[in-house]
């Protein structure tokens, strides 16, 4: 089925499908600095190997995202969608279940897998069935749900965990409302149309034949994830090793995201109003000319916290801004070029600890935020450049 020939009632169970699978995701991530501690006195472990089990979610949605660039050619969207919130569903069962830290590793890694496919076949999808400043509003709204789940999900995990699930008291009951999440998306998934994939592409030819904006776009993106994560990352150390500076630096960090959902929700109704490619010049200059900000302001604690939360919202759903042009920079959509877009972002964010903390050593934490700024300049102007050289399909 082409998408032209979706009932509206369709499109609308696969948005919805879509924003959900951005809501499980990030419901799943935003608990676990609070799970550290229960998951540690339930299994007899330490902080830091409590911390170890739940990098496997993490290590888990990284093999997810490159999975995902081959399995959109080889199943129908509807097979994969069923199976992966199935097994999602599954080991989230699972989890309330076993006590083996090996056996809680791997299904954490199995949950960050098949969530991570989930991720990307929703962004292909929502671009699939949506065209023009529509996609570019529903991509920017999936990331308004991510910031949501966030928000969400640090409340509840603190009710969640003081209160006995089916009479049992366990750190994986702060999970219940994302098994409640995947069920209702299987429940949505089995009765809902799907679109046929507009290019069947069997082989990797189609990456030779990507117009050099999209690779462009790549860069972009990897510049935008690496830079945003680096300031974040050394945000509280840059502010020096006492407690209220550390504290502040949560409390910036904090503002940041409470900015970023904010902004997100601002940029869906601009891309309607003023249009997308406007947005994204606004998003991609506002998360630069905001680090820059942020960094001038680091010695200046009163106002440290109100720069950060600006700089959150002044990027304006910049990531889902340049998916949208990469999308515009093509005549007919490869089914891998959503995904693979997607794990360079995931790169850039998994990439930064490691570089950031090389800078850190030699030269402290300041300059790895300064390294995080010049990353997003880089993006801003790679955004600049070649949005001007994409035609805006309609």
């Amino acid at each position: 089925m082409v998408p032209s020939e979706l009932q509206q009632r369709d499109r609308l169970l696969l948005a919805t499908i879509g924003l959900l699978s951005y809501f499980a995701l990030s419901g799943m991530l935003a608990p676990m600095g609070l799970l550290i501690d229960p998951i540690a006195a339930q299994l007899d472990l330490t902080d830091v190997e409590a911390a170890r089990l739940l990098s496997g979610f993490s290590s888990g949605n990284l093999v997810g995202a490159v999975l995902a660039l081959f399995i959109l050619n080889w199943f129908s969207y509807k097979r994969i969608v069923m199976t992966i919130y199935t097994s999602a569903a599954s080991a989230l069962l699972a989890l309330g279940i076993v006590n083996g830290p090996t056996l809680i590793w791997f299904l954490l890694a199995g949950l960050g897998l098949m969530l991570g496919i989930g991720l990307a076949v929703a962004a292909q999808l929502i671009s699939v069935i949506y065209k023009a400043d529509h996609r570019a509003a529903l991509l920017v709204a999936t990331d308004s749900s991510f910031s949501l789940a966030g928000t969400v999900m640090a409340g509840l995990t603190v009710v969640l965990l003081a209160t006995p699930i089916l009479g049992i008291q366990t750190w994986a009951g702060a999970y219940l409302p994302i098994l409640i999440v995947v069920l209702l998306i299987l429940g949505i998934a089995s009765f809902t149309r799907y679109p046929a994939p507009e290019v069947a592409t069997q082989s990797w030819q189609w990456l030779r034949l990507l117009p050099w904006p999209v690779w462009s776009i790549g860069a972009a993106l990897f510049a935008y994830t690496l830079g945003q994560t680096t300031v974040l990352l050394w945000l509280p150390s840059a502010l020096v090793s006492e407690e209220p500076a550390l504290s502040l630096g949560g409390q910036a960090v904090g503002r940041y995201w409470m900015g970023m959902f904010f902004g997100q929700l601002t940029a869906v109704v601009l891309v309607i109003w003023i249009g997308r490619r406007k947005v994204l010049w606004l998003g991609a200059s506002g998360a630069a000319a905001g680090a820059s900000a942020l960094m001038m302001t680091l010695d200046q604690p009163d106002v440290l916290s109100l720069v950060s939360l600006v700089w959150g919202i002044f990027n304006f759903g910049a990531l889902k801004m340049l998916i949208a042009l990469a999308t515009d920079a093509v005549k007919r959509l490869p089914d891998a070029m959503i995904p693979g877009l997607l794990l360079l972002a995931t790169a850039g964010t998994a990439t930064s600890p490691l570089l950031s903390s090389w800078v850190v050593e030699i030269t402290g934490a300041r300059v790895a935020i300064g390294v995080g700024v010049a990353s997003l300049v880089v993006m801003a102007l790679l955004s600049l450049v070649t949005s001007s050289y994409v035609k805006q399909s309609e």
